[in-house]
Parts: C-alpha cells; structure tokens; sequence
C-alpha cells in the first residue's frame, strides 16, 4: 500500500544481519555434506566472492582489498605445501 511504513517487532533482526547468518548456515550445510576438500574449497570460495560482491554494494567506496588480498596470499601458501 503507497505510503505504508513497514515495521518489525522490536528485538527482530535487521535484514542485514539475517542475510548473513543464512549465507553462514548454507555454507555450514555444504561444508557437513561434503567430504571432498577440493569441493569444500569451491564452496568456501563462493561465499567469499558472494560476501565481497555484497560488500561492494553495500558501501560503493570501501576497500575490500585487504581482506581478499589476505584471502589471496591463504590460498597460495595452502597451494606451495600441496605442491611440495
């Protein structure tokens, strides 16, 4: 209805918060129903790119740098012991 405020119950979660506690759970699900380290990767790796994707259009003008490079600089260690 046009000019119709929404509410919440006070004490109820902003959308916000929901969205990442459910982004979290399904992870949580994929990682327990997955055996395969190489899929468990993939998995952790989409919600990394999904969480930085948010991040950009939640604040246009931050820096997610730091942490997708620290993200980065993991992954690269975990691929020079595999390696050896």
């Amino acid at each position: 209805m046009a000019g119709h405020r929404r509410r919440r119950k006070p004490g109820t979660p902003t959308a916000r918060r929901r969205h990442h506690e459910n982004s979290r759970a399904l992870l949580a699900e994929k990682l327990a129903a997955t055996g395969d380290p190489v899929e468990r990767l993939a998995h952790g790796f989409d919600y990394a790119r999904a969480a930085a994707a948010r991040a950009r259009r939640r604040d246009p003008g931050g820096d997610v740098t730091a942490a997708l490079d620290a993200a980065l600089h993991a992954l690269v260690r975990a691929g020079d012991q595999l390696i050896r």
